[in-house]
């Protein structure tokens, strides 16, 4: 018999989570980088009970404060810090600093996105799939440009190195 090779297939998981629900309005005043809600932070309880279970090995947020107070609980929770990645920032809305809570139910509430073509056609900021191929992007540099998995490039296609071990992200 030949010898026969066995090589272990390692996986790597990239979970991607919206933030927690943020106070868009604070003393009858929009927020552009609110804090999180109430109700924002307890769903960051739960999501933490959650993923109790799970480890992580990086915690990656866009510079948003409530994505960042999101990510703290689960980044806590496997003793990593959180990395702050710009390209992750939220899909694009008109600023609401300044505005009231009416002006600020105005601008989310009509033109918020109910139907899977108005998020890749919005009236008002970003196209989901502008977004998309932002973060798509944003993952693919991330991993090829010196990230602890890296990857390299045969034939115009790209292959990541193999983990020693399982990893999430």
């Amino acid at each position: 018999w030949d010898k026969i090779l066995l090589r272990i297939i390692r996986l790597v998981t990239i979970e991607l989570l919206r933030h927690a629900e943020p106070q868009w309005v604070v003393d009858d005043q929009g927020v552009d980088d609110p804090e999180l809600s109430k109700e924002g932070l307890r769903s960051c309880e739960r999501i933490c009970d959650a993923y109790s279970e799970r480890r992580f090995d990086w915690v990656y947020s866009s510079p948003m404060k409530r994505a960042l107070r999101t990510a703290e609980p689960i980044a806590r929770q496997n003793k990593c810090e959180i990395q702050v990645l710009c390209w992750l920032a939220e899909l694009g809305h008109p600023t609401l600093e300044g505005k009231d809570t009416s002006e600020v139910k105005e601008i989310f509430n009509p033109g918020f996105p109910k139907t899977l073509e108005e998020w890749f056609k919005p009236r008002q900021g970003e196209a989901f799939d502008a977004f998309r191929r932002r973060v798509f992007e944003g993952i693919e540099t991330l991993l090829g440009n010196g990230h602890k998995l890296g990857s390299t490039v045969i034939e115009g296609r790209r292959l990541w190195t193999q983990p020693e071990e399982d990893l999430d992200i």
